[in-house]
């Protein structure tokens, strides 16, 4: 294997692993966001809950 054949080969090996660790990272994002959805929820569900709870002041 000549230089730029290993060269090539240090590329390629570097893309691969590019290309896992974002892959991971777009996975981990999309855990959070999809947390933060269900923390959103249960706020809004908890916020009704507390106002169908609540007497009225009229």
């Amino acid at each position: 294997m000549n230089k730029s054949q290993s060269g090539m080969r240090i590329s390629v090996l570097l893309d691969r692993k590019r290309d896992k660790t974002m892959k991971k990272q777009e996975k981990e994002l999309s855990s959070i966001k999809r947390r933060e959805q269900i923390l959103k929820i249960w706020q809004g569900l908890m916020s009704i809950l507390e106002k169908m709870s609540m007497p009225t002041l009229t």
